[in-house]
Order: structure tokens, then sequence, then C-alpha cells
């Protein structure tokens, strides 16, 4: 006859945490709708009022905030994210 401690105990199944993503939407802006920021591959995901989308590298979470925080969000990309290519490669996701 079996009992109870011929089974093993059961190993919880591993979890599996997805990467954090923070965005928030630029409703007063007139060029960029939304921004996505990816912690794990410090990637920011940048999508335009035309509804082109850009993924732009190497952006940490101090660049996303101060995005987030901007009084112009557009300006701000422009300045310190699209005229820096070599700083931050992008492409056209």
């Amino acid at each position: 006859m079996m009992d109870m401690s011929d089974f093993e105990t059961p190993k919880p199944a591993p979890s599996f945490r997805r990467p954090e993503v923070r965005t928030f939407s630029c409703p007063d802006s007139s060029n960029v709708k939304y921004i996505a920021f990816d912690d794990i591959s410090q990637t920011l995901l940048v999508q335009f009022i035309n509804g082109a989308k850009y993924r732009y590298e190497n952006c940490d979470a101090e660049l996303y905030e101060k995005l987030r925080d901007a009084e112009s969000v557009g300006h701000t990309l422009n300045r310190e994210v699209i005229k820096k290519p070599g700083r931050h490669p992008y492409h056209k996701a």
C-alpha cells in the first residue's frame, strides 16, 4: 500500500519575469503619439502621429524619464535622441 511519503513534494514552476516595459502617451504632442521603454534591452520605441515607429538603442531609464517629464516631448526627443544617431542607433520598427 502507498502512503503520501512515496510522493515527492512538487516544486514550484520557475517564474519567468516579463521584461519591464514602461509607456506613456503624448496627447499634447503634435509629432509623437507614444513612447515605450524596455528596461532589459535599453530600447525606446517611439510611435509618431503619422504612424511611423522607430526603435532607438542605448537608451537608459534616465533618458526615458526625461522624455516623460518634458514640457515638449518632441523637442526633447529630437535634441536628446534623434540628433545623436551615433549614440542612439535606430531602425524602423
